[in-house]
């Protein structure tokens, strides 16, 4: 299960040495299953451990755990789900079941419920040992330093039963050095209890159902301690690890529920509560001194909820709230599905109200005699297609509420009209901000951007009063809520609306720069370039202009400037706050600051330290030729030990772990993938031209490995919108979900190019026609593009594009449109059915750039529609339109593959059943990489046409025959 390895092979680290074959082999569709990826990076909070998940594509994974401070690795099959210890301790994480296994049951139609459950592993740092326990559903580790973790054991179905069992103890205590037998006993008042073991002197009344409950073991890997509690359906763990609590399932002559905490420093039991009944949605807070649940007496199908509330310094447990308490809402009570949570210092319990249902009453009518029917009106915040989409959301919605433990008072927050509050300072804030969208909701159909009302609501009083009406939903409320931050589409400045008397001032309207992208070519507002955090007690805002950061006083006493100092602007580096932190929502005035560059020119990535003390400190301390969106920056919690991931299209992004104190000093403690040295890859470059406007215009250029210019090289035209920052970005070889494989294609002996697209609002067509073809030319003049060899592939909106193009151009002697809207008078009135919202947005709004609604411009929609100019596709065309599509209406294909067919056009069109807008599984997303490649090897490289393309594939022959075969295949 375990081995220990050390740095012999330098090539391949701790990977299997590949051999050096003098012959390259092209990638294809065989490859994809072996390909790894890196999954799961973590740093132990000193830094001196770092674990991590190698996965291939299909198959079984490792875990690697790697020690710097002896420079060792040692690695599980099948681990993943790593978590260190906060005292870095040891390592749990659970363990897989093979592949193979599974895939074996599943042929042979076994339930899920039949198949291996994981293990959990323990690695022990210090000792080097391995520890595993079988049969794991989930385990918790404390945030702060502590021994102890809780892990739960899969669910055990418990069978009828008509007799009692014989009893069997409650906890079980292996202290290594002597066990302990646990008496047993019910709990009497004041008296504290002892360990508690089943109780079933009564004999059990057979029940239908069986209840989903197991052991929970509360576990101490260092001091070899072990405590064991059965039939838990629920637990919960402290952030300091102090307070386990838990609830215990019983089935007596009826369901009865026991709440415990268990104190890990005592290694005591404390029954905390126990009723005939059901109780759920067990909290405790950081410390470790409070625990809440909810609980019903109930024995029917629908239970009404009471709040309960434990001291657990005091062993103290009470009923807070139920349907009775005058402070909710009349013919309100306690929401079962809501959550549970403590204010960050334990001083308020936040839980969630609603209105309760009636009691269903009997059904006296068979169902071929119900009358079925969704009533649409027009009047309808929302259309019915959305309401049905979030039906068991809605039933199941609850509105926040406090209890406010010192006065043991409770505050009604949220309501259906305002039915989001946010509490500032981790709800220990005096007030929240509450969001009204109920008057615009009906528009949203057409703008989804929409606006809304923002309420400051006092959390002590439950007072909402209107602070922002009808603004932008860039609205929040600062750390410790002194101010409410909100972006003015307006005037495209950022304002703040202090709380203490809702005082509105603009904070960046004297600041000689921008904040508002100016690159936005969809109909909407202006959208800013974002704020990065606050500072301690809400003294400063970091907020981002298109290159530089910059501090801003809220107050208006302080100066802004720029902690960049200006060095953005200057040299076009796009500069950008990373968070290392995750304990505060702020930053501290004396902290030094991690902030990511990405230089506009050569995309490439670097790293400076700053500091908001230190206003002239801003050290460049590591660059390189990587995509900044994947660095992959982690820091340890205690010190500057990192881990970043640079990656190149030819360089996957493995670890390199440094410091923040000296970048030179690197070590690369991975190789994922050392086989791609077997395989043909390629290069990318950056490429500029003028396009039909005479603008200059951006895209990526991917060559062939051994690229010879005085050869002729058939070329795919890949795009969406806009790709040239991803110049230094890897693509992996894996199973298409809609699009080409690039390092594939290359592999292959394609040209890729990838032009970025710059949009005229009510021309989206025209404008993509203007950048593709006019790059496409600039290509072929370079002599080194077989221009009668050149295909075009695109996916959803790069699906439109791709479908629009061949209508006005026979440029292109193949495409494949993924997902393509054909007819945009139909689409406008359609639904994106993965929200049930309708489409009109889309156009008025959004990405399809109309702007206006179809009879404002009903010529732009048709000029836009490659529908109506089908009769001028001389293109074979490959259509991808999946019947489960959420985003694009599958009907879309429909339309374009029947119109093509109707004029005598090449057309094919592939349809996964039941499969999404990107494909979403495994066997389908092989099946298109396969067929795409053929598409596209028949018409650009001149291969035969494999059956499907030929031949077609009867409905009759599906699933028997799937047309992949090639003539001169036997």
């Amino acid at each position: 299960m375990m081995r220990t390895l050390f740095l012999f092979c330098a090539c391949s680290l701790f990977f299997t040495c590949y051999a050096q074959n003098t012959s390259k082999k092209e990638i294809d569709h065989h490859v994809y299953d072996s390909w790894n990826a890196i999954n799961n990076l973590i740093i132990s909070p000193l830094g001196n451990w770092t674990s991590f998940e190698v996965n291939p594509n299909k198959g079984d994974g490792k875990l690697f755990i790697y020690n710097a401070t002896l420079n060792r690795y040692d690695s599980i099959n099948r681990g993943y789900s790593a978590q260190f210890s906060s005292n870095a301790e040891y390592l749990v994480f659970k363990i897989k079941a093979p592949l193979d296994t599974i895939r074996k049951l599943k042929i042979d139609k076994k339930k899920p419920e039949d198949f291996p459950k994981d293990t959990l592993g323990i690695f022990l740092l210090g000792k080097n040992q391995f520890i595993k326990k079988e049969n794991i559903k989930s385990f918790k580790m404390p945030a702060d330093s502590s021994s102890w973790f809780v892990w739960q054991k899969d669910k055990i179905k418990e069978k009828p039963l008509s007799v009692a069992p014989k009893p069997k103890p409650e906890e079980k205590n292996t202290d290594k050095k002597k066990k302990e037998k646990c008496s047993c006993r019910k709990n009497k008042k004041n008296t504290p209890p002892e360990p508690i073991k089943n109780n079933a002197s009564t004999p059990a009344k057979p029940k239908g159902k069986p209840k989903e409950v197991s052991d929970i073991l509360i576990t101490n890997p260092v001091s070899e301690k072990t405590f064991t509690f059965s039939q838990v359906s629920e637990y919960t763990l402290s952030d300091n690890g102090k307070t386990v609590t838990y609830i215990k399932l019983t089935t007596d002559t009826t369901d009865s529920c026991h709440v415990y905490w268990f104190n890990t420093a005592s290694e005591k039991n404390t029954l905390l509560f126990s009723e005939k009944g059901m109780a759920k949605t067990i909290a405790t807070d950081k410390s470790g001194n409070h625990a809440a649940f909810i609980f019903s007496a109930d024995t029917g199908n629908v239970k009404y909820f009471s709040l309960y509330y434990s001291d657990l310094k005091k062993n103290e447990t009470k009923k807070v709230a139920d349907s009775l308490s005058t402070e909710i809402p009349e013919k309100w009570g306690i929401n079962e599905f809501g959550k549970l949570n403590f204010s960050e210092f334990g001083n308020r319990l936040y839980f969630e109200t609603s209105p309760l249902f009636p009691k269903e009453k009997k059904d006296t009518l068979p169902d071929d005699e119900k009358t079925k029917v969704d009533i649409w009106n027009w009047q309808d915040h929302e259309l019915q297609t959305q309401q049905l989409k979030k039906l068991e959301e809605d039933r199941k919605k609850g509105y926040k509420a406090c209890f406010h433990i010192k006065e043991n008072k409770i505050v009604q927050l949220e309501n259906p009209t305002m039915r989001n509050v946010y509490i500032s300072n981790k709800g220990e804030g005096q007030f929240g901000i509450g969001y009204d969208n109920n008057r615009y909701k009906r528009e949203y159909s057409w703008n989804a951007i929409g606006q809304r009302d923002a309420y400051l609501v006092d959390v002590n009083s439950g007072k909402a009063t209107m602070a922002l009406e009808n603004k932008s939903p860039i609205i929040g409320i600062s750390n410790f809520g002194k101010y409410i931050l909100w972006f003015n589409t307006v005037n495209n400045n950022w304002h703040v609306v202090r709380t203490t008397d809702l005082k509105d001032s603009c904070i960046t309207c004297g600041i000689k720069t921008s904040f508002h992208r100016d690159d936005i070519d969809v109909p909407t507002p202006s959208f800013p370039y974002g704020m990065a955090t606050w500072t301690e007690d809400d003294k400063n805002i970091l907020l981002y202009d298109k290159y530089d950061i910059w501090i801003v006083d809220p107050s208006g006493k302080e100066k802004p400037y720029s902690l960049t100092q200006h060095v953005g602007a200057k040299n076009k580096i796009s500069f950008r706050f990373q968070k290392t932190n995750t304990k505060i929502d702020w930053v501290n005035l004396n902290d030094t600051l991690i902030v990511t560059g990405l230089n506009e020119q050569t995309k490439e990535a670097s790293i400076f330290i700053s500091s908001i003390a230190r206003k002239d400190f801003f050290e460049k301390t590591y660059d390189c030729k990587c995509n900044i969106n994947t660095l992959g920056f982690i820091k340890a919690q205690y010190n500057n030990t990192i881990a970043i991931r640079p990656m190149s299209f030819a360089q996957y992004p493995d670890i390199i772990l440094t410091s923040l104190n000296n970048f030179n000093i690197q070590q690369k403690i991975s190789d994922a993938n050392p086989q791609q040295k077997e395989y043909w890859w390629g290069s990318v470059e950056l490429i500029k031209w003028k396009n039909f406007k005479n603008k200059e215009q951006t895209g990526l250029l991917y060559k062939p490995e051994n690229f010879d210019p005085n050869k002729k090289y058939p070329m795919l035209v890949y795009f969406y919108e806009k790709f040239s920052d991803n110049l230094h970005q890897f693509h992996s070889p894996r199973p298409s979900h809609s699009t080409i494989g690039i390092s594939e294609y290359t592999s292959s002996g394609y040209l890729i190019f990838v032009p970025d697209i710059g949009y005229q609002i009510g021309y989206p067509g025209k404008s993509a026609y203007d950048d593709i073809v006019s790059g496409t030319q600039y290509l072929i003049a370079k002599n080194f593009v077989d221009k009668n060899k050149i295909g075009l592939q695109g996916q959803s909106w790069g699906g439109y594009q791709t479908a629009y193009l061949i209508t006005q151009t026979n440029l292109y002697k193949a495409a494949m449109a993924g997902a393509p809207v054909s007819n945009m008078t139909s689409a406008y009135g359609g639904i994106r059915w993965e929200s049930g919202n309708s489409r009109m947005t889309q156009y008025e709004h959004g990405q399809s750039r109309i702007g206006k609604n179809l009879w404002e411009a009903r010529e732009l929609y048709i000029q836009n529609s490659p529908l109506f100019y089908a009769d001028k596709v001389n293109t074979p065309l490959l259509i991808m339109a999946n019947d489960n599509d959420g985003a694009v209406p599958w009907y879309q294909g429909i339309e374009y593959f029947v119109a093509l067919r109707r004029l005598n056009k090449p057309v094919w069109m592939l349809n996964y059943n039941g499969d999404e807008h990107n494909l979403t599984k495994y066997p389908n997303r092989v099946d298109l990489s396969i067929r795409m490649k053929q598409f596209f090897d028949h018409y650009l490289m001149d291969k035969p046409a494999p059956e499907w393309m030929t031949n077609g594939v009867p409905a009759l022959e599906k699933g028997k025959n799937n047309g992949l075969k090639i003539p001169q295949e036997k």
